[in-house]
């Protein structure tokens, strides 16, 4: 119920909504329904939504950081197809790139090693996420079976395939 993010399925990229924050200012008031497209318009005119000040004084810094970020997301993909989604989403469909990661680390998408990082080796990939701290692993290699790790390596391919094909 915590993580709330918008994404654009046209570019398989998305950001923090804000936390609980974007549950009490856009989903409570039925501005976004989870899982259902945005009207983006409506969220850009939600004015409560824009005022981190409304955010706990613990989160208001934060917020202050992440709405201008959210606000250019949503700006640039106003003309897509974007959906209001809960962060188990991502866990299912490999093929994601978080726009904006709020935590200053990078996260380590097989899109972002790709695209960010520009690695296209699987061994390399493998390195990477071995080495990095357990926090910032992925969800399919710090958690994953040994057929996750197997999905994460056929969707590796076809994001490379599909670079050199574009």
């Amino acid at each position: 119920m915590n993580c709330r993010y918008f994404a654009c399925e046209t570019c398989r990229h998305y950001i923090d909504a804000g936390y609980r924050f974007a549950y009490w200012m856009l989903e409570d008031p039925n501005i976004v329904t989870l899982d259902h497209a945005v009207d983006v318009s409506a969220v850009m005119t939600a004015s409560e939504y824009w005022r981190a000040e409304h955010g706990t004084e613990e989160h208001a810094q934060w917020l202050c950081r992440l709405l201008p970020k959210v606000r250019t997301f949503l700006n640039r993909h106003a003309h897509h197809e974007v959906v209001y989604r809960q962060e188990e989403y991502f866990y299912e469909d490999l093929d994601w790139l978080e726009e904006e990661d709020h935590s200053g680390r990078p996260e380590l998408t097989l899109r972002w090693l790709v695209e960010r990082m520009g690695i296209t080796e699987w061994e390399q990939a493998l390195t990477i996420v071995t080495a990095a701290d357990r926090v910032d692993r992925p969800f399919w290699f710090e958690y994953g079976e040994p057929s996750d790790i197997e999905q994460a390596k056929i969707a590796f391919a076809k994001i490379i395939e599909d670079r050199k094909s574009n």
